[in-house]
């Protein structure tokens, strides 16, 4: 008994109680992938296009004199790192949906789901190991964006909670639409259907309550609905 709780409490740090060897597994792979690669460089050149735009958009708007470009760097940093944050809010949660499309389904085409089910891995260790593996690389995508997020923000303008909560809001929306996108993935094979499936199911809970309060606002007057959108809608949180 005291040794089976010894074995207990030194597995709490590493949490591998909770992903099992799923999540070890996944991280191999996904170190041997190219595509991974692939993806973060081109993460990485959207990511540039969009910040150079937001700045040469901002730079060039109004004056040219350099005393005036100057006066503009506070608001040149703001447009940038709100561009940025967008881009990410957007894209994050979107791949996320498509890396976890395949979770299940691709242990049932590959034939390998009943052999997990024979082994002491448990449901649960399957379900969180691949979902902080793929979790694990979004995060990594987001970290890329810190170093263009550091330099800018030295322009002023920009506090460092606005971009820290922009960061969190983005990875929230993200675990949970790569949740949606697993657990539809255990009822279909293919992962276009999952991933359009997943889109409309967020779809309808982020824009479709917006939409029905402000009919409801215009029509019956109905009022103070709209303060309970910024903690369930990270849409709303964003913009705010």
């Amino acid at each position: 008994m005291t040794g089976a709780l010894a074995n207990a409490v030194s597995m709490l740090p590493s949490l591998s109680w909770l992903t099992g060897p799923i999540f070890d597994k996944e991280l191999r792979v996904s170190s041997r992938r190219k595509r991974n690669y692939v993806l973060r460089a081109a993460y990485i050149a959207l990511l540039t296009v969009f910040a150079a735009v937001a700045w040469w958009i901002t730079v060039n708007t109004g004056g040219s004199s350099p005393a005036y470009q100057a006066s503009r760097m506070a608001e040149v940093g703001k447009y940038v790192i709100t561009t940025i944050l967008w881009f990410q809010f957007v894209t994050i949660p979107l791949i996320a949906v498509v890396m976890l499309s395949t979770a299940i389904n691709s242990e049932i085409h590959q034939r390998t789901l009943g052999v997990l089910m024979t082994t002491p891995i448990s449901s649960v260790q399957v379900v969180v190991g691949k979902l902080l593996s793929k979790l694990l690389q979004l995060i990594l995508l987001l970290g890329i964006s810190l170093p263009i997020l550091s330099i800018v923000r030295v322009f002023g303008g920009v506090p460092w909670d606005y971009v820290i909560s922009g960061l969190c809001i983005t990875l929230t929306a993200a675990v949970f639409a790569g949740s949606i996108s697993l657990l539809l993935s255990i009822y279909s094979r293919d992962a276009h259907s999952v991933i359009v499936w997943t889109i409309l199911i967020c779809f309808l809970l982020y824009v479709a309550p917006l939409g029905v309060f402000a009919l409801l606002r215009t029509a019956y007057g109905v009022v103070g609905v709209d303060a309970v959108f910024p903690y369930i809608n990270p849409l709303v949180a964003m913009s705010i």
